[in-house]
Formats: C-alpha cells, sequence, structure tokens
C-alpha cells in the first residue's frame, strides 16, 4: 500500500463531508437548471480504474473473507481479522492455544505453547511473534524469517494453510532489509500459491500487488505502478484507489515532473480521470449545498489540478494525448472551449459525444445537444452504466433536464425515470407537474412494473422497516414503487378511485407507512358515494364525516403530494426546500409553465387533505341540527385536525359558538372531542319535525276543520253523482231491452 499522511489528511476530510452530507439535503437538477446543464463533466474514480484493468491481464486471486470485528481484551500481536483468519477452522481448544501463542514474550515461548498445533500453524505463529517482537540482537528479523521459510520446506499438503501467509512475510522481511528484487521475487510467489491453492482469506496476494506497485513507484516506473494499483483495486481493495489518486495528486502538483510524464499515455488516462472525478465531487457538493447557485472558480483557479493538467497538455501538444475523449472533457472543464472542440473531434466515443452535447448547449443549439446526447448514453460501458456517481448517470440526467427545457415533456419522463434512484425530486416533479395523468398512466402502464417486496428487519420496537437499498440515494427508495404510488394519488386527487387501486404499493411492503391502503382507498369512495345516495340528513352528514376521518387519518398516503405542497417524499418534512417553479427557473417552456399552473393543488397549505377533511367535515356539520351533540362534535374534531394553523380553528370554534348548545366539554373545544351521536340527532331531528308538526296543528286548526268539511261534502257529493250515474245506466239497458 502506498498512502502518505497528507493523502490520509484529504481522506478524513471527504469522510467529514460525507458525515455532513448524511443530513436533510437534496440532489436536485430542477433546482439550477442552467448550471446543471452547463455543469462539469465528471466520473466515478472507481468505474474508470475497473475499466483501466482490461488492457491488463487479471489474475484470478482469491478474494479477502470478510471479518466483524471481534474485541480481544489479551494484549496479543495481530489485530482481530488477523486472529479470526487464524482461528479458522480450529477446535475451541485450539483456538485459544492461538490466543496464548500470540501473547508470548517470544517466539520460542509460543512454539511451546503450541505444540500440539499443526506445524505450519505453529510455526507461523511463532514467527509472527518473532516479527513483531524481534529480539535486540535480531534486527534483520532473521528469526522469523527462519519460521517462514521452515513453512515452506514443508510437504505441499502441509504447508498449505500458511504458504502464502509464509510467503508474503518473507517479501516484507526483504522489503526491510532493502532487498527489492527479493521481495518482489516473494510477493510473485505469493500470488502463484493464492491462485494456485486459493487458501488466502487475508487477500494478501492482493497486497501483494499493491506491495509490487510500490516498489515500481520507488523507481519511477509510472507505467508499470499504475497498472498494477489497477489490478488491486479491481480487486476491491481499496488502499489500491487511494494509492493511484495520492499519484495523481503528487504529479499534478509538481510542475517539473508533470512535463515529464504527461506523454506517458498511463499517467494521461491516471490524470484525467483524477481531475474529472475532482469534477464529479465538486458536483455533488454544489447540488447539494449550494444547489441554486453553482460556483465552481475553485476548479479553475491558478494551481488548481484541473488547470494544470490541461495547461500541461496543451504546452506539450495535445496531439500526443492517446486518451483525447477524458482530455476534451478536462478542456471544457476549465474553460478551454476552442481546445475542447478540437479534442473532441478526434474521438467518437461516449465521452467525446457527451462533449460535444455540451458544447451544442453552451451555444444554444439544443437540437444538435439531444442529438449527441442520444448518440452519447447508449455507448457508456455497460459497467458504469448503473453507478449512481457515474458518467452515465450525469449524462442521462443532463438529457432529461434537456428534454424537458424543450418542450419533450414525456420524452423526458422517461430519461428521468432512469436516473429516479439519484434524482427522484425531479423526476416527480415532471410526473406530478408537467405530464397529464393520462401520459403518467400510459408510461407507467409501458415502463413501470410492480416491484418486488423489499427485505425487511424488525426494530427493537417490534416494528417492520424496509431495508434500504444501498443503489439509491434518499428520499428515493424504489423507484418503480414510488413512481406508481405517486400516480395512484394523483387520480385520487382526480377522483378516479377504481383506477387508482391497482397501482398503490402492495401489502407487506414496508418502504410505506400505511399497510391497508387499498381498504382506505375503497371506504373514501365508498363513504363519498353514501353521502350522494343518502335519504336523509343525518345519513349524509354520518357519510361526510366518516370521509372526512379516512381523509385525515390517511389522507397523506390517499391523496398526498409527493413534492409541495404535502412533501409526500420526506415524510411530510423538510418544507424549505427548494420549490420547483418553471416560472422562476428557467429555461422553460409556456407550455411547462401552463401544466405547472394547471396541476396546482386547490389548497397551497402543507398537508392539503387536512383541509379537505375540514371541508367535509363542515359539510357534514350543515347536514345536522345546530343544537344537536353531533354539530358540535363535528366541528370540535375539524378544529382538532388544524395542527398549527390556529386562525382556521379559531373560525370552527366562532362557528360552534355562533350556533351551537353548550355542550360540558366545551372548553376543551378542539383538543378533547368525543364522537359524534349522529342517532341522536337523528332522533332530534324526528322530534323537532313533530312539535312542528303539532304547532302547526294547533295554530291552524281551523283550516283543518274547515278542509275536513270540505272534503267529506266532496266525498259525499261525488258518492252521490256516482249512485246517480249507475241508475240512468241501469234505466238505459232496460229500455234498449
Amino acid at each position: 500500500m502506498f498512502l502518505s499522511k497528507k493523502w490520509f489528511s484529504i481522506t478524513i476530510l471527504v469522510s467529514a463531508i460525507t458525515v455532513w452530507a448524511c443530513g436533510p439535503d437534496f440532489r436536485s437538477l430542477l433546482a439550477n437548471r442552467q448550471g446543471t446543464l452547463t455543469a462539469p463533466i465528471g466520473n466515478s474514480f472507481n468505474d474508470e480504474v475497473n475499466l483501466m484493468v482490461k488492457d491488463v491481464e487479471k489474475q484470478r486471486l482469491p478474494i479477502a473473507k470478510s471479518f466483524e470485528y471481534v474485541y480481544i481484551k489479551e494484549k496479543i500481536v495481530g489485530d482481530s481479522e488477523t486472529i479470526q483468519a487464524e482461528q479458522q477452522d480450529l477446535a475451541a481448544r485450539d483456538k485459544k492455544i492461538i490466543i496464548q501463542m500470540r501473547m508470548a514474550a517470544n517466539a520460542k515461548e509460543a512454539e511451546r505453547i503450541g505444540q500440539s498445533l499443526p506445524l505450519a500453524i505453529r510455526l507461523y505463529t511463532a514467527g509472527a511473534v518473532a516479527y513483531a517482537r524481534p529480539a535486540a540482537t535480531d534486527p534483520h528479523h532473521d528469526e522469523a524469517k527462519h519460521y517462514f521459510e521452515s513453512i515452506l520446506a514443508l510437504p505441499a499438503k502441509e504447508a498449505i494453510s500458511r504458504a502464502v501467509w509464509a510467503t508474503y512475510m518473507l517479501g516484507k522481511i526483504a522489503l526491510l532489509n532493502g532487498d527489492e528484487k527479493g521481495a518482489s521475487a516473494h510477493f510473485s510467489k505469493t500470488r502463484q500459491l493464492a491462485e494456485a491453492n486459493g487458501h488466502d482469506p487475508l487477500g494478501l496476494a492482493i497486497s501483494s500487488v499493491g506491495e509490487d506497485a510500490k516498489l515500481f513507484l520507488n523507481v519511477g516506473k509510472y507505467t508499470e505502478a499504475i497498472r498494477l494499483y489497477a489490478l488491486q483495486a479491481a480487486y476491491g481493495d481499496a488502499s489500491g484507489l487511494s494509492s493511484l489518486k495520492q499519484i495523481a495528486s503528487d504529479i499534478l502538483s509538481n510542475e517539473q515532473l508533470l512535463s515529464e510524464q504527461i506523454k506517458t499515455p498511463a499517467v494521461q488516462r491516471l490524470l484525467s480521470i483524477y481531475v474529472l472525478n475532482l469534477s464529479a465531487d465538486r458536483l455533488r457538493e454544489e447540488q447539494l449545498f449550494n444547489a441554486e447557485k453553482f460556483d465552481f472558480s475553485d476548479l479553475k483557479a491558478k494551481g488548481s489540478p484541473l488547470l494544470n493538467l490541461i495547461s500541461a497538455a496543451e504546452k506539450a501538444g495535445v496531439q500526443h494525448f492517446a486518451y483525447a475523449d477524458k482530455l476534451a472533457a478536462v478542456a471544457y472543464n476549465a474553460g478551454r472551449f476552442d481546445t475542447a472542440v478540437k479534442l473532441a473531434q478526434k474521438s467518437d466515443t461516449a465521452t467525446a459525444a457527451w462533449v460535444k452535447a455540451k458544447l451544442a448547449q453552451r451555444n444554444g443549439d439544443t437540437r444538435s445537444a439531444a442529438a449527441w446526447y442520444a448518440k452519447a448514453i447508449p455507448a457508456f460501458p455497460s459497467e458504469t452504466s448503473g453507478n449512481r456517481f457515474g458518467s452515465a448517470m450525469q449524462a442521462k440526467s443532463e438529457e432529461g433536464l434537456l428534454n424537458l427545457t424543450r418542450g419533450e415533456y414525456t420524452n423526458a419522463l422517461a430519461q428521468l425515470y432512469r436516473v429516479g434512484k439519484v434524482y427522484w425530486l425531479d423526476l416527480a416533479y415532471v410526473a406530478e407537474r408537467v405530464v397529464t395523468v393520462d401520459e403518467l398512466k400510459s408510461f407507467v402502464d409501458q415502463h413501470v412494473s410492480v416491484p418486488a417486496l423489499p427485505k425487511t428487519s424488525k426494530a427493537s420496537d417490534g416494528s417492520i422497516y424496509a431495508e434500504p437499498d444501498a443503489e439509491t440515494e434518499w428520499p428515493a427508495t424504489n423507484t418503480n414503487a414510488q413512481l406508481r404510488d405517486l400516480l395512484a394519488r394523483r387520480l385520487v386527487r382526480e377522483e378516479r378511485y377504481e383506477e387508482s387501486l391497482p397501482y398503490f404499493h402492495q401489502k407487506g411492503d414496508y418502504r410505506f407507512a400505511d399497510q391497508e391502503i387499498t381498504e382506505h382507498v375503497k371506504a373514501y369512495a365508498d363513504a363519498l358515494s353514501e353521502a350522494n345516495s343518502a335519504w336523509t340528513r343525518v345519513g349524509r352528514s354520518e357519510a361526510l364525516f366518516k370521509a372526512a376521518v379516512l381523509a385525515r387519518q390517511h389522507g397523506m398516503e390517499m391523496m398526498g403530494y409527493e413534492l409541495f405542497p404535502d412533501q409526500f417524499s420526506s415524510g411530510g418534512n423538510f418544507f424549505w426546500m427548494h420549490n420547483n417553479d418553471p416560472k422562476q427557473d428557467k429555461p422553460s417552456t409556456a407550455t411547462e409553465v401552463a401544466r405547472y399552473i394547471q396541476t396546482a393543488p386547490k389548497q397551497s397549505n402543507a398537508y392539503h387533505y387536512r383541509y379537505l377533511a375540514v371541508d367535509l367535515a363542515k359539510q357534514a356539520a350543515n347536514e345536522l341540527p345546530q343544537r344537536s351533540q353531533a354539530y358540535a362534535a363535528v366541528l370540535c374534531r375539524a378544529a382538532s385536525w388544524m395542527g398549527k394553523d390556529e386562525v382556521m380553528a379559531a373560525a370552527l370554534y366562532r362557528t360552534y359558538l355562533t350556533n351551537g348548545a353548550y355542550v360540558s366539554w366545551g372548553a376543551q373545544f378542539g383538543s378533547n372531542c368525543p364522537e359524534p351521536e349522529f342517532e341522536r340527532a337523528n332522533k332530534m331531528i324526528q322530534t323537532q319535525y313533530w312539535i312542528s308538526t303539532k304547532h302547526w296543528i294547533r295554530h291552524y286548526a281551523w283550516l283543518i276543520a274547515l278542509a275536513v268539511v270540505g272534503v267529506t261534502l266532496c266525498a259525499i257529493w261525488l258518492v252521490k253523482r256516482r249512485k246517480v250515474k249507475t241508475t240512468n245506466s241501469r234505466n238505459s239497458v232496460k229500455d234498449n231491452a
């Protein structure tokens, strides 16, 4: 491994920034549209290094096993990982012996303690003690060397468990003694043994690659050193990446060394991907912490790595640059646009096409920019296309934003869907406020399948939660699940309840809180339907109140906006974050603005469904006798739903005071409300009807009597008339006979 104190300090700083970035900050494309479209080109250093390994022979070395940290109270030689690897496949008694050996004061004592262990294991552990605690008379670790060489002298079957370890340690001892040639031979032998027998739980063969790389670096053989560090990194050893970054940093900060190495293809490639990765890191920082006004002036400042590289390349003559596409991206980031144009024309790679897209966008030629993006994105290596910090992800997100600004809304939806695991808020904006609900439904039906249920775990309180997906960046959890749920809630807001049901999340999807969501939507729709068809006012009131309660209790899950005003995406929190508004966020089209206005929520307050619930409750109260307990209770419940909106709560209380009757719990109005007694309200209406009827009868008794007499006389007259007609009819029959 090759890691200086300077690079260690940089690593600590980056870690601190990462911790800071774990707060409630969200990456957004739309918060700064123009800044996003013209932002520096970036990459994933890991991805680019892996691609470098394709050009070299990759050996099949065993990967180090993962060992959990185990606290060892005894003062021993070696760390937790080494001890666990050493204890593998040993009986409990022998594991204890290993610990006792590593506590020994010297190798001879350790060897005596381990007499019952297999010979190779005993020799290696004694050698480890000798290496860690050499005698004053043994400055060259000859005793340790003897133990390790003794292992290699054993029959192959007997030595197999410690042969790789012993050979690696012989290489380390050779290094300590200044024998670099001997060290390199031992490290090479380490890899041969590991590949042959596969017994290398500590991944020492991979570490030996880094050790060999360091030997090449010490003598200025950068091509060989870079090749080996890249190979080490490709096996997942982070020290390989750290060493490559350190090499790049050292070269770029040394003008003479940079001028000497700038024409070396391996160095050119490393320096390019390094400075592009610095640009990617800066872009992420700006998106998180300075979203509405990017500032990349530091990238172009005098003495910056990016400016040093492009200046050295121009001085050396860019025609000598093997990776013209990478340098074109560097030139673009440095503001050397003429150089970027020349270099991009020399290559036909994804990166070159991306540079051409950025240059066209900068010149206002959005049509050509869109064409270049369409060419660039499929050409990115498949190994990098899914990395959320990689070049393909950035290019895809820019393509989606570009098509949004050009009025290609369904295309923008499709393109942002591909990057939704990072830029969920931008995808949600287009899905919720730009495309029509039917356009969204058509897209979901064609492209967004029902996701598998997530893996779950139990919290200490017994609640179940979905395990996070490492590939997503919060508030994204699963793009398919989230987009389908967004559509479902949008359909509910459009009162298309039956259509919404198939798009809500499945029961058992603990990425969402409400596990009975479809039942709640059905109940809400049924309550509204019942209110419309109720025969009685109380029946209508009871149904409206049921709908109101459902809207208040489950409104976020049933109909909440993903973004403004409800912020479903963040659990109803972080209302301070950027609110997309195409009237302010440029560039945008007049059509986008019109669609944005058309899809605006009728209620702009946070938690809009609470106000819908209150409105339904007020309708329910209007159907009730104002002096009934139910009237007061319904308004009380409505007031309790208002949270911090004291104005609305006070208005509901005034309505009750103006119209309602005294209730014993009135002093707790809006905080402690009983259930409405609808049956009593219904009886009150019936009683009021009966009292009103009796009052009318008493007041208009003479009129009623007169009406009865009139009806009676009419009846008598009709009866008599009928008799006369019947008699006349009979006489007529007789006369005819």
